[in-house]
């Protein structure tokens, strides 16, 4: 998720989609997509190149959930396989 989807990132402002650190309409493809954006942009700076993701599933599925952990583990995820693809 972006960084406007985070609750810290909204300071005073209340939103509905919140209930303390929990959002309420999580979207695993939304936190996939912007994920492999970041972890495209870092492997083309060090790398010079990067796979191309496809997302595939249950791309509409949205649920309540804690999004700060998946927020870290899969860019790092993402890291490692890009890696793995070209090496």
């Amino acid at each position: 998720n972006s960084p406007s989807d985070t609750p810290s990132s909204h300071g005073s402002h209340k939103d509905e989609n919140w209930v303390g650190i929990i959002h309420k309409k999580f979207s695993p493809k939304r936190l996939i997509e912007n994920s492999c954006r970041l972890v495209t942009r870092l492997s083309i700076e060090k790398y010079g190149v990067a796979p191309k993701v496809k997302i595939d599933g249950h791309t509409h599925a949205q649920f309540p959930y804690l999004p700060l952990p998946l927020e870290y583990i899969l860019p790092e995820l993402l890291k490692n396989s890009f890696r793995a693809t070209y090496e």
